[in-house]
């Protein structure tokens, strides 16, 4: 994961406040999954501070170094009102030049956690912020628990009870 780690401490050098998630974010915090999946960094999700100042940020960014921007599909323009992007949860960035050649995701409307409060939590590691195991294996459970209970198992690796019971704890409860 060399280059696209290289996109990601550029970014973070902005002081935008961000963290990856996602596979991606796993495979740093966990050495086995990062050598089984060479490619994890092809497909970066970051979480970013619901600041929609941030959001115009990471697309200024993302355009200075050649990716094409997109929020819905459509292409991003930083003059849309804050009204205009309410809703639509992340921008698409797709980087093409051989150098970086990856998608970078930042969503920056989150419904399943405070992403103010994780990005808080949040550890450097290679020179990159990654949220704390709980909330990343949180966050893979509330997409999609049979598909996180199967990376697990199929990567070896324990989710921690923490991010269970948080699981449990956020499920609507049906009497």
């Amino acid at each position: 994961m060399a280059e696209p780690l290289d996109l990601l401490r550029a970014l973070f050098d902005t002081r935008v406040p961000f963290a990856l998630y996602g596979t991606s974010g796993l495979a740093l915090v966990h050495p086995s999954v990062r050598r089984a999946l060479p490619d994890s960094d092809r497909d970066l999700d970051i979480v970013l501070d619901p600041d929609l100042a941030n959001v115009r940020a990471v697309a200024a960014f993302a355009a200075s170094k050649g990716a094409v921007v997109t929020c819905w599909g459509e292409p991003f323009d930083p003059a849309w009102s804050d009204d205009a992007l309410a809703g639509k949860y992340y921008i698409r960035c797709v980087f093409s030049a051989p150098e970086w050649n990856t998608q970078l995701d930042a969503t920056y409307e989150c419904d399943w956690f405070d992403a103010r409060e994780a990005i808080g939590r949040a550890t450097l590691i290679d020179g990159v912020p990654v949220l704390a195991e709980e909330d990343l294996w949180f966050s893979k459970l509330t997409k999609s628990e049979l598909g996180g209970r199967e990376f697990a198992a199929r990567y070896g690796l324990e989710i921690p009870s923490t991010a269970l019971a948080r699981l449990a704890a956020a499920r609507p409860r049906y009497s």
